[in-house]
């Protein structure tokens, strides 16, 4: 929730309240590759690999290949991270997930000050 407020923009706070009202409702998180395929198994279980997303769409989503699950998460994405892979990455695969691992390091580093 914290990274979601972080890169939330306008209507972060929209989102955060969001996510505290429905969590453990309608909140689940999905591998954005799907757990089982060809992406590298040591990635598939990482931070990177995984978004906020309702139950609905992680049910919707499934094993669909990333050209029709990015249109589903552009649609419906409630939470600011899952639109934002959505939105930069044409492709998602292990590449993708090491390039987001970065993002998502770099932020903990900064805010954590590690």
């Amino acid at each position: 929730m914290e990274y979601e407020r972080k890169w939330g923009g306008v209507g972060q706070d929209k989102l955060s309240e969001s996510f505290e009202e429905e969590a453990g409702n309608d909140v689940s998180i999905d591998h954005i590759g799907p757990q089982a395929g060809t992406m590298n198994a040591e990635l598939v279980h990482t931070w990177a690999n995984l978004i906020p997303v309702s139950k609905a769409t992680n049910s919707s989503k499934g094993k669909m290949p990333w050209s029709e699950a990015r249109n589903l998460l552009k649609q419906s994405a409630r939470f600011k991270s899952a639109l934002e892979v959505a939105e930069q990455f044409d492709e998602w695969g292990s590449d993708q997930v090491k390039a987001r691992a970065g993002v998502l390091s770099a932020w903990a580093l900064e805010r954590w000050k590690i």
